[in-house]
């Protein structure tokens, strides 16, 4: 918001207000902290489908030879989020159908 003065010189005028700046400033912020937390929860969701998720429930699973192929298979990020997400029978198909 601004003031203006009319008939006044430069140096007689009201000092402008600088409330402008304070609200884009809270924009500003407020952006950037949800930018933080959906920076959080996003790594949160890479962490669940993990290659490391992934070996634990290959380790589960009557697997033998198959396994070091079956680590190429989780290379791919969506390869291991199906795994990690079907359960364990349509995983372990899924799996003998992705290393043949």
């Amino acid at each position: 918001m601004r003031l203006i003065q009319q008939g006044l010189p430069h140096h007689q005028q009201a000092p402008k207000t600088n409330l402008e700046g304070v609200g884009t400033m809270e924009k500003y912020i407020e952006m950037k902290t949800k930018q933080i937390e959906n920076a959080q929860t996003g790594s949160r969701i890479v962490d669940e489908f993990s290659i490391k998720n992934c070996i634990a429930r290959l380790g589960t699973m009557p697997l033998s030879q198959e396994k070091v192929k079956a680590l190429s298979v989780f290379k791919i990020a969506e390869n291991r989020e199906l795994f990690i997400c079907t359960d364990p029978d349509t995983a372990l198909l899924w799996l003998r159908a992705e290393i043949a």
